[in-house]
């Protein structure tokens, strides 16, 4: 019988140590997987709720872009472009982002006035960028 168990056994291989320039390739594939997997373990929907600007601000949201890039002290980066009907309001959406616990801080990177004659109201577009720690 044990014979016949040692043949149904798996045949264990001894892999060969590998070469230092395999062991470079497969540590950099596991930092890939590993961004891969941080992103796929991103609190989107928490994220998303928590940048929904108040029904007092008028702020519009065009887009999120959550990198994969550390800012300070290990925070992960959330770039915010918005738009305000009014600078005021653009303001009040900034200091309503830096109140959220969720984020260790908030800062315009820029914004501007569009001057498009289509658009009556002249909407202020501003991009923001908040670290936040995960």
């Amino acid at each position: 019988l044990e014979a016949q168990l040692a043949q149904l056994q798996p045949a264990r291989t001894v892999r060969a140590p590998l070469s230092a320039s395999a062991r470079r390739e497969r540590d950099i594939e596991l930092r890939q997987v590993a961004v891969a997997v941080r992103q796929l373990n991103l609190p989107v929907t928490r994220l998303v709720r928590t940048v929904q600007a108040p029904r007092d601000v008028s702020v519009a949201l065009l887009g999120l872009d959550l990198n994969a890039q550390q800012g300070q002290d290990g925070a992960s980066v959330l770039k915010i472009a918005a738009e305000a009907e009014t600078p005021q309001d653009m303001l009040n959406y900034l200091a309503f982002l830096n109140q959220q616990p969720m984020f260790s801080s908030v800062y315009l990177l820029k914004h501007e006035m569009n001057a498009n004659a289509q658009a009556p109201a002249h909407p202020y577009r501003f991009q923001l960028e908040a670290q936040w720690r995960q």
